[in-house]
């Protein structure tokens, strides 16, 4: 089996790469200088084993800092507030912080749920055409984490999380420097108490662009399906929230064997998450979220959003005449940029016929 990791997650082929990829070996990738972990049984033993560790990217902001004689006073402050880059009793203080919150949504019922069926309903009353991202999903997390933290969290998708990118530049993180100064600012102007702030600022930045890309895979993915019938045609399989994570990578801090292969000290391993999607047990595919200490807090607020997402798309009695995507470039998370639908209506579609994707193959690369 041949695969290139950097472009894995957004193949057309991804599907059938990651289901032959069970019982496989981790391999080295000389280009990236980590061991590449693809079966998901593998990923699922290895997320839960104690001699993995996150890699901290403190270390290699001041790095930066030193490099181009700057500062970064919110990357640093950010980089000790999200649980993504964080080992140890911080990383269990920051990500109980983000559990309150979370936890606090739950209980009072989430304002955000009504407003997301009216843009649902709003986005797909008439026939023409529809950009899923930016015309219905962006909104729809807006919504969710003006909720969640009372500010206006209407950040470019992809600003807060540039941080986390392997392809990130020394302009980009310029420009994550002033985000984060910007939300710790909304935050303050908010009233948020100090010691409160961490965990808000450190759900917006990990959970909106993580809910953003699972909301916009699960949709194109159905879309595709549902091509030459009506959305609410119940012949066709039911949505299915996809994860939009791809990766998670772990640094080893003890050297051990595992399935015939060293692990060095030091040494970066890249598990991909994405195998658990493709799985058909819906217990199984949670593991998308991942599993252990580092699992995605956001997992249950993730599925109610994508529940009430699902309902409405079945609701829909129009036709999906085309669907056109391209996906963002990204190491991390895998995005459509734009999911653009021509819909009709049920009378002026012929049903028999689902069109061929105009987008093609080349667009599943970003």
């Amino acid at each position: 089996m041949t695969v290139n990791p950097l472009s894995l997650p957004t193949d057309p082929e991804r599907a059938a790469l990651l289901r032959d990829a069970r019982g496989t070996a981790p391999f080295f990738d000389s280009r990236l200088k980590l061991w590449v972990v693809l079966d998901h049984e593998k990923v699922a033993e290895l997320l839960l084993d104690g001699r993995l560790a996150v890699p901290e990217v403190d270390a290699a902001l001041a790095t930066v800092e030193q490099r181009y004689d700057i500062g970064l006073p919110n990357l640093r402050w950010a980089a000790k507030e999200l649980p993504l880059v964080i080992n140890g009793a911080a990383h269990r203080r920051a990500r109980s912080g983000i559990a309150k919150l979370l936890s606090a949504d739950r209980k009072s019922g989430g304002a955000w749920r009504e407003p997301v069926r009216r843009l649902v309903r709003d986005a797909f009353a008439a026939a023409g055409p529809v950009e899923a991202v930016r015309g219905l999903l962006l909104p729809i997390v807006n919504l969710a984490f003006a909720s969640l933290t009372q500010i206006d969290v209407s950040f470019e998708p992809f600003t807060l999380t540039r941080v986390f990118d392997h392809y990130t530049s020394y302009r980009q993180l310029v420009a994550v420097e002033q985000h984060i100064a910007d939300l710790r600012g909304r935050l303050r102007e908010a009233g948020i108490p100090d010691e409160s702030i961490g965990a808000h600022a450190a759900l917006v930045i990990l959970g909106r662009d993580s809910l953003l890309s699972s909301l916009a895979e699960g949709v194109l993915d159905f879309v595709l399906n549902c091509r030459g019938h009506r959305l609410n045609d119940t012949s066709v399989a039911p949505p299915r929230l996809f994860g939009g994570v791809a990766i998670a990578e772990r640094l080893v801090t003890t050297p051990f064997e595992f399935a015939g292969i060293t692990f060095e000290k030091e040494q970066r391993i890249r598990l991909y998450l994405q195998g658990f999607s493709y799985l058909e047990s819906e217990t199984e595919r949670l593991a998308m979220f991942g599993v252990s200490e580092h699992s995605c807090l956001g997992r249950a607020l993730a599925l109610e959003v994508w529940s009430v997402l699902a309902s409405g798309l079945r609701e829909v009695a129009l036709t999906v005449q085309s669907v056109d995507f391209a996906y963002e470039r990204h190491s991390i998370f895998t995005m459509p940029r734009f999911i653009n639908l021509a819909l009709v209506s049920a009378h002026d579609s012929d049903t028999h016929d689902a069109p061929s994707d105009p987008g093609g193959d080349s667009d599943r690369h970003g």
